[in-house]
């Protein structure tokens, strides 16, 4: 292997390298994205719950 082999072949490997990086860093942020929408579900369900029973009582101040 000459020179301009060598340097060849580590540019292709730390190219390799950052794609890899890159694909483990757009994973993890698709997860993190993925727990956030799922939060955000569970957060409106609870609030839509909650304002639910705030009608309720309100209605029943109302009629008295």
């Amino acid at each position: 292997m000459n020179l301009a082999e060598k340097v060849i072949g580590v540019a292709l490997i730390g190219l390799m390298a950052l794609i890899s990086w890159n694909l483990i860093s757009t994973i993890n942020l698709q997860q993190e994205i993925l727990k956030m929408q799922h939060e955000q579900q569970h957060m409106h369900e609870k609030l839509d719950k909650q304002i639910t029973k705030i009608f309720k009582r309100l209605k029943k101040k109302a009629n008295k």
